[in-house]
């Protein structure tokens, strides 16, 4: 070997021993400080933020509630019509006959049975007024029901006191205590076999 060729080898050789100093140097940094690898660092922060977004068993308790309540709840009620008085008056289109005339009006004031106990369970008060002799087409305004330790409901009916109509969804129009801002409606049912006097489905959908 001649000495212009030693001068390489000896470069040679302290460029692999340098590589491999180096080599050995970055594998005691990652074996020292093994979490700061930036991969690691972003999966336990991601982890961290899925674990502040799970949510608690209070508020899953919480969402679980408003779904159920937000479900349509239905009440089902029977009046005996016991107390109850017609007025004639006929004083909106001078009518005289015994039949009935515009402007004549009914009111009353029962207690509501619930439809499988047969238990009082509450009251109807209410207020109609015959819109139509001819066929016993009435309006009640503000018919309130009442349910013993819950609250009132209050809804307009336009009711036909006769049978062969079509039942009709009245609406609901205020209410209070446990039926405070409630939305829904009253109705008759169509099949119902009761004949003592009304027979009310009420449906609280909101």
């Amino acid at each position: 070997m001649t000495s212009s060729q030693r001068p390489r080898g000896v470069s040679a050789q302290r460029a692999v021993a340098g590589v491999a100093g180096l080599a050995l140097a970055l594998a005691a940094c990652s074996s020292v400080n093994p979490t700061s690898s930036p991969t690691r660092a972003a999966g336990s922060a991601r982890a961290e933020s899925a674990a502040s977004q799970a949510p608690t068993a209070s508020q899953a308790a919480v969402r679980a509630s408003a779904a159920t309540a937000s479900q349509p709840q239905t009440i089902h009620v029977l009046e005996p019509a016991r107390n109850y008085t017609q007025v004639s008056v006929g004083s909106l289109t001078g009518c005289t006959t015994t039949n009935g005339c515009q402007g004549d009006y009914i009111l009353g004031d029962d207690s509501l049975l619930d439809a499988t106990t047969k238990q009082v369970v509450g009251t109807l008060l209410f207020e109609c007024f015959r819109v139509d002799a001819g066929s016993t087409l009435f309006h009640c305004p503000g018919n309130t029901i009442t349910l013993t330790g819950r609250g009132r409901i209050v809804y307009a009916e336009d009711v036909h006191f006769t049978a062969g109509y079509a039942p009709d969804n009245w609406p609901i129009t205020g209410g209070s205590g446990e039926f405070l801002g409630a939305t829904g409606f009253v109705t008759s049912p169509a099949d119902s076999t009761y004949t003592d006097g009304g027979d009310f489905v009420i449906t609280i959908t909101g």
